[in-house]
């Protein structure tokens, strides 16, 4: 691992049995690598080198991101559907003062307060950042029954993830 270099400290990699994270420690004897839950895990060199390792930074780094939201089931889903998508003309001010372009990601619903497509926005803050690929956000979870389930609209939960890596 130390002379053909195949990852590097602070490379996002996938490890043959599934797991990733990114490499915190490269030692004479164990490479060390961060999971998404915090946790390490310490991967002997002699074994790392004969499995197969993806190096998502390899040949260059470059980061995808798939936007997506969720809502502990515990909420109470009308107070999340307010505070979510309905803002104060203060919150708008703050978008509207970082980010150039993005008053159109705000309609008005009273004489102060704005809906905000949160998606758009998140568009707008990662292009900023250099984040080319961004993905999801375009679908409306409660409304597409054929596509996405809907605890707010079924009563009935399931299982939902959102993704950041670097490709």
């Amino acid at each position: 691992m130390m002379v053909d270099r195949p990852i590097s400290v602070g490379d996002f990699v996938k490890l043959e049995s599934g797991q990733e994270g990114f490499v915190e420690e490269i030692g004479w004897r164990n490479t060390k690598v961060r999971m998404w839950a915090n946790n390490i895990v310490v991967i002997p060199n002699s074994k790392l080198a004969q499995s197969v390792v993806t190096n998502y930074y390899l040949p260059q780094q470059e980061m995808s991101v798939y936007v997506g939201c969720g809502v502990a089931y515990e909420s109470d889903l009308e107070h999340v559907e307010r505070v979510c998508i309905e803002v104060g003309e203060e919150v708008r001010q703050t978008f509207l003062g970082r980010f150039d372009g993005c008053s159109s990601a705000f309609r008005q619903t009273g004489e102060t307060r704005w809906l905000a497509d949160l998606y758009q926005i998140a568009r707008l803050v990662l292009d900023r950042a250099g984040v080319r690929q961004v993905y999801g956000g375009r679908y409306c979870t409660f409304s597409d029954p054929d596509r996405f389930f809907s605890y707010r609209r079924d009563g009935q939960t399931g299982r939902m993830a959102t993704l950041i890596w670097r490709a």
